[in-house]
């Protein structure tokens, strides 16, 4: 498996792992160096699943046995433990957000990137929807989206994110934020949108989940959680979210603001 993609394949399989096997995920997640050092008995107790468990995990994440896992877990360290050093006078809060920020830098698609700049970059107009801290950080987006010229309106309430779907025509580029991918209210509104002839962006931290599977263009964040309440207070999934909507727009429209037009020049002719 190559550099810096485990944690990454352990967050989109989290969904289809067995609850035994979940457990063995959560402890990969949460204590990295511990499994470096361990022995596959030590995992499976640590866990509290049997050595069986152990050893079908690590078939089902496709790194084939307890020993290329410990190999792809000391090369991911060993990444990390480069950052951590040129970053050890930072505040751990702020060290967390940069951890995230290079991460999803190596999560995104180009090619998938590539596909959701089309999208916005041919939009007539733009909806944004997302539940709770989601739809906020939607929010921040339709007001950059305003500034680059385009007819931006963004939700943010789970219970009337259905509205949204009646301000999609042919031509509306659909931009949806979830960090789990799961609430079912998110993705009926996708779908409706979908049936009105809107084109589909998610930002969410699985490529596999319920929404990322219904999308036109999928950009993955890589915030080391496992999606419960607490995780998304205390981790910058939030913060994340939004680097990845800046990249999106900039990408887009990076003629405009990398050559912005000198009007006073023009005018002076």
């Amino acid at each position: 498996m190559p550099l810096n993609t485990l944690t990454r394949e352990l967050l989109n399989m989290y969904d289809h792992l067995t609850p035994s096997e979940g457990k063995v995920a959560e402890y990969v997640i949460d204590h990295p160096e511990a499994v470096v050092n361990s022995s596959s008995r030590e995992l499976a107790k640590a866990a509290g699943v049997s050595l069986g468990t152990v050893i079908n995990f690590c078939r089902t994440i496709g790194v084939g046995g307890f020993g290329d896992l410990r190999v792809a877990l000391a090369k991911e360290l060993g990444q990390k433990q480069l950052l951590s050093a040129s970053t050890a006078s930072m505040h751990p809060f702020f060290r967390k957000l940069i951890d995230v920020i290079v991460a999803t830098d190596g999560t995104i698609d180009l090619g998938e990137l590539e596909k959701a700049s089309r999208i916005l970059g041919e939009a007539s107009s733009v909806v944004l929807f997302g539940g709770g801290g989601s739809g906020k950080v939607c929010h921040l987006a339709a007001e950059m989206l305003v500034h680059f010229g385009r007819l931006a309106t963004s939700f943010d309430q789970l219970s009337t994110l259905q509205a949204a779907a009646q301000h999609v025509t042919h031509g509306t580029a659909v931009v949806v934020v979830s960090h789990r991918g799961k609430e079912v209210n998110v993705v009926q509104t996708l779908k409706l949108c979908h049936q009105r002839g809107g084109r589909t962006i998610c930002i969410t931290n699985s490529s596999t989940n319920p929404l990322a599977r219904e999308c036109d263009a999928v950009l993955q964040t890589s915030v080391k959680s496992l999606g419960s309440n607490f995780d998304l207070i205390v981790q910058p999934v939030r913060e994340g979210q939004l680097a990845v909507l800046h990249l999106l727009i900039l990408t887009t429209f990076r003629e405009r603001y990398l050559n912005p037009v000198d009007t006073t020049s023009v005018q002076g002719r």
